[in-house]
This record gives structure tokens, sequence and C-alpha cells, in this order.
């Protein structure tokens, strides 16, 4: 039952950084490129918010410190914006190759920037959080850019499933322990 509770809230966590990184690429896909990069911003700063005052649900620990959800704003807003605006071009570099090797240097940037952030945390934890985010992230580009030229309320259905397979597979992951 545990374990259930640890997806239940990491899909709290996940949903407002992929909605609204779904929300602003399809944005920047309609040449509506301020109102992308209000919900970017909108989005990292809401999901950093989440998950500072959600994270002890699932770990039992108190509030994570104003220094990582300040990283994780910036982190997740940086990638958002330079992510959004590689999705949304059309050329040729653009392409699910280059989503996977994207959304892997993306995850191995911030789970590095939240685990510099978080002093004293295991090197093994901070591994299998790597791993997670590189998983992860790349599977969401390649949904993302799927679903872009569909219409907006395709694709925030497609993000939901995607939030909920990221939950999903960070939670097996990241938090192993809570399945025995």
């Amino acid at each position: 039952m545990r374990f259930f509770q640890v997806i239940f809230w990491e899909f709290v966590q996940n949903l407002p950084l992929v909605v609204a990184f779904f929300v602003a690429v399809w944005l920047w896909a309609q040449n509506r490129k301020p109102f992308a990069i209000i919900c970017m911003l909108t989005g990292s700063v809401t999901g950093a918010l989440v998950i500072r005052f959600t994270e002890s649900h699932i770990s039992g620990k108190v509030i994570e410190r104003v220094e990582v959800t300040l990283i994780n704003i910036v982190v997740i807003g940086f990638a958002m914006i330079l992510c959004t605006a590689y999705l949304a071009s059309e050329n040729r570099y653009s392409n699910w190759k280059l989503d996977l090797i994207l959304g892997g240097g993306v995850g191995i940037l911030l789970s590095t920037a939240q685990g510099l952030a978080t002093p004293g945390i295991a090197t093994i934890d901070w591994i299998f959080h790597c791993l997670a985010f590189t998983i992860t992230l790349p599977l969401a580009l390649m949904s993302i850019r799927a679903s872009k030229a569909r219409d907006l309320p395709s694709s925030l259905v497609i993000s939901i499933f995607v939030t909920f397979f990221m939950s999903v597979t960070i939670s097996l992951i990241d938090y192993t322990e809570f399945l025995f």
C-alpha cells in the first residue's frame, strides 16, 4: 500500500511540470511564444513548489531546503525553455534520436543539480535518481514531439498518461524500498 502512495505523490509532483511542458510546446508550435514562456515559467515554479511541500509525503523527511526549491525552479525552467525551442523547431536536427540524447542529458543535468543542492545525499540514491530521469525524460520528449501537432485537449490527455508512466517508472527506480 505504501508504494501506491509513493506513486500518487510522485504523480502529484510531476503533473504540473509535464502538463506545463506539453502545453508550452503546443503553444510554441502554434506560434504563441509569449504564452509558451509564461506557461513554462509557471509550470517550473508551481512544480518546484509542489515538490517542496509534498516530498515529505514520500520520503518522510522534512520539507526540502529553499536552495533545492530554487535550483529546481531555475534548472527545470531552463530545461523547459531549451527543450521547448528544440521540440518546436522543425529542422533536420530535431528528431526522435536526438530526443533520446537531449532527454538523457537533461535528466543528468536535473538530477545532478538536485543532488548537489541536497547535502548528505548518498551516491547510490543520486545514481538511481539520475537513472530514473535519464529513462523517463527522453520518452517524455518523444511523446511531446508526437502530440504537438494534435489539438490541445488531446495533448493534455497524452500528458496525463505520460505523467503516470513517468511517475510509476521513477517510483520503481527511486523508491524500491517501498515495494517490500
